[in-house]
């Protein structure tokens, strides 16, 4: 009977119900594979390291680990499997990349040798060792986004690392707390270490650089493959060097 007291009324959505469990299901879903996809990346940089007999394959395999983390952030559409991605980015610049990088080799292999030399002796120091490492990963972690978003010359990329470095100083920090976050958290769950790597912090690293909007041409909707002789960090502040912002590649 409609408009009696003996009329049910109408049932109203369940906004816990309707809205944040499905929200919940997406995010999970969405984490899910997010997780999975860096566990195939970071085993992708494994193998590639590998395959440069460690020494040379570090720098390529990282290059082309931040060039499809670059790719996916961007959203451009994918040219194939997350593997041949990364395979053909690997072999077109692995000697490339080993010319930016190998500074980085000879300065990580003087660290961990440093760390391993005050640990079996018990010397004093330890933490400036460790303190330098995670320094050194940030500048890696900056070196490897320039090469992944810049056309320039070895030297170049390293100048425009640094400058990077000084000149954004607050993002550099926040580069360091990440990195050292997930260094103690690798400590102690070991686990997470083995399973995300370098592939996890790398993801965080360039997801928050590129995110930021400091470097020109790092969003979809101002990275465009025309865009030539940009300035390194935006208005008001010099590049280094004249250099093509990479496009689709």
């Amino acid at each position: 009977m409609s408009g009696g007291f003996g009329a049910a009324a109408p049932a109203s959505p369940d906004p816990v119900r309707s809205v944040t469990q499905p929200d919940f299901a997406t995010k999970y879903i969405s984490f899910g594979r997010t997780a999975w996809h860096l566990i195939w990346l970071n085993l992708i940089w494994i193998i590639h390291v590998f395959l440069g007999a460690v020494l040379l394959g570090l720098a390529p395999a990282s290059a082309a680990l931040t060039a499809v983390l670059r790719h996916e952030r961007l959203g451009w559409e994918a040219t194939g499997s997350t593997w041949s991605q990364f395979h053909a980015s690997y072999k077109a610049q692995f000697w490339s990349a080993n010319r930016v990088g190998w500074p980085l080799t000879l300065g990580g292999l003087a660290l961990i040798y440093d760390y391993w030399l005050i640990s079996a002796n018990g010397l004093p120091g330890l933490w400036v060792t460790v303190l330098a490492m995670i320094v050194e990963a940030v500048i890696a972690s900056l070196l490897w986004i320039m090469v992944a978003h810049f056309e320039d010359s070895a030297i170049g990329y390293w100048k425009r690392a640094l400058v990077f470095a000084v000149a954004k100083l607050g993002s550099t920090l926040t580069l360091i707390a990440l990195w050292a976050i997930a260094l103690v958290a690798f400590l102690y769950l070991p686990g997470l270490g083995v399973v995300f790597g370098v592939a996890g912090i790398q993801w965080l690293s360039a997801g928050y650089i590129l995110s930021t909007g400091v470097l020109v041409g790092a969003t979809p909707q101002t990275a465009r493959p025309e865009m030539t002789h940009l300035q390194l960090l935006g208005p008001g502040v010099a590049s280094p060097s004249v250099a093509h912002v990479k496009g689709h590649r």
